[in-house]
């Protein structure tokens, strides 16, 4: 799965609000709930394996910072530190090389993982701003159909 295979999810997601029915003069969709929560399933199954790993890069990374919270292999690595302490060093500078390693390709798995939450993070502002603008657009036809009326009563008094 890769982006485009995301963004034609959305792109989905955006026909189906796009054909939704408005509720009068709220200017709020009336939405297929299975359809909307169908597609939010979909979009989740399929986000790239990278956001994945910088999700998990990113927990593990907060689990180590924090003083005193040992995770599940604590006890692992104290039996792995004694055995250690008796085995060759060459294990260790091994094991320092694959992290040397690995650190780079995490930083770009975390970079392109930031790329791609900008970009939703946009697209959801673009999308938001315009359903407001329409709200506010059939707001003020609701605000002058009801000055309209307003006025037709006051003349109507009149006479």
């Amino acid at each position: 799965m890769d982006a485009s295979d995301v963004e034609r999810l959305l792109d989905r997601l955006e026909e189906a609000l796009g054909r939704a029915r408005r509720v009068p003069l709220t200017g709020k969709l009336l939405v297929d709930e299975e359809q909307m929560y169908g597609l939010v399933h979909e979009l989740r199954r399929r986000l790239p394996e990278e956001l994945r790993q910088a999700r998990w890069l990113m927990m593990e990374r907060e689990r180590a910072a924090i003083p005193g919270q040992a995770g599940p292999s604590a006890g692992a690595e104290g039996q792995r530190g004694s055995a250690s302490s008796r085995s060759p060093a060459p294990v260790a500078a091994a094991a320092g090389s694959r992290t040397g390693e690995a650190a780079p390709q995490a930083q770009e798995v975390l970079e392109r993982a930031r790329q791609v939450a900008r970009e939703i993070r946009q697209g959801a502002l673009e999308y938001a701003d315009g359903a407001l603008r329409e709200a506010l657009a059939a707001l003020e036809a609701a605000v002058a159909a009801l000055n309209r009326g307003r006025s037709e009563l006051q003349a109507s008094r009149q006479q």
